[in-house]
């Protein structure tokens, strides 16, 4: 099969990108470093580009989601404002100053959440793209776990707001940068009953202090109640519990429910919205951002 478009999703910790046909068929997988290891200047971003995809056809467009398109990527290519409708997300490509190959970069979505406060995602929006164009534009709400997770409501073929937890990041820093886990036990294995422990005190404990039931796994393992290999788990479904706890309580337990991501990611949201009695569906994140980048170049007319 001829090679029609290359395709990319760039984030902070890594690149990643497909060669593919026409009809969204992928033909190779490259990756690379994120642009937080390259943040510097264009140049530099174009140099790193052009290495990721080197020996794949010259003639061929590329459109690239993420944060190469934030303010300190290759360009900005700024946001979109919400509600907006899901089949307009991608609208407003930029293109990257390249000498060659057409470049272009999908802008990111902004709304005011429900606290009355900014709140933004950006590359995230083709997830969304990919899944509705495989599942139609039910009501719904869809989470995309991450290093900073997204809930988004969906409402008559629209996005009509979400919002952000730095759930990812900062079990991340509680993980490799504090006391609340002994530095042998940051690469211990899954304890499921560790992390459904964490869920349950998260969901018990409503209206407590987050900070307060995370110092709870140092405590535990000062009084001999939590071997040390337990508590990364542990703090995982305190984390997760209190992201999903907050978002029931902003949405409601009534819409159908879809998870976009990593499959050992999306299994810890699968069992937390478990342990409130609801279900939900999983959908696996590098397949919708692929199906989101085919939809959005297709209306563009970049693929043909």
């Amino acid at each position: 099969m001829q090679a029609g478009l290359i395709i990319g999703d760039w984030g902070n910790s890594n690149a990643r990108a497909w060669l593919c046909g026409a009809d969204g068929t992928v033909l190779d997988e490259r990756r690379g470093p994120g642009i937080a290891v390259l943040r510097s200047d264009g140049d530099a971003i174009a140099a790193a580009f052009a290495d990721l995809i080197q020996g794949w056809p010259a003639d061929i467009p590329a459109l690239l989601a993420g944060v190469v398109g934030a303010s300190f990527g290759w360009r900005d290519a700024g946001y979109l404002a919400c509600p907006i409708a899901v089949a307009a997300i991608g609208t407003g490509l930029v293109r990257a100053p390249t000498n060659g190959r057409a470049v272009w970069i999908a802008p990111g979505l902004r709304c005011t959440n429900a606290w009355g406060m900014a709140d933004t995602m950006r590359g995230e929006e083709l997830q969304l793209a990919g899944w509705a164009a495989q599942h139609g534009e039910p009501e719904a709400l869809v989470v995309m776990p991450g290093t900073h997770c997204k809930w988004t409501r969906l409402s008559c073929g629209h996005v009509e707001h979400f919002h952000s937890a730095i759930s990812g990041e900062l079990f991340a820093l509680l993980r490799d940068h504090s006391v609340m886990v002994d530095r042998t036990a940051r690469d211990a294995p899954h304890d499921a009953a560790a992390f459904a422990d964490g869920v349950a005190l998260a969901r018990a404990a409503a209206g407590v202090d987050l900070a307060a039931l995370l110092f709870g796994a140092r405590a535990q393992q000062a009084v001999g109640a939590m071997p040390p290999v337990a508590a990364p788990s542990f703090l995982s479904g305190i984390i997760i519990g209190a992201d999903v706890r907050t978002a029931l309580h902003l949405y409601g337990g009534k819409l159908p429910v879809a998870v976009i991501g990593e499959a050992a990611l999306s299994a810890r949201y699968i069992a937390a919205l478990g342990d409130w009695g609801v279900s939900a569906s999983v959908v696996d994140g590098d397949a919708a951002m692929r199906a989101g980048l085919m939809a959005v170049a297709q209306a563009a007319g970049i693929a043909d």
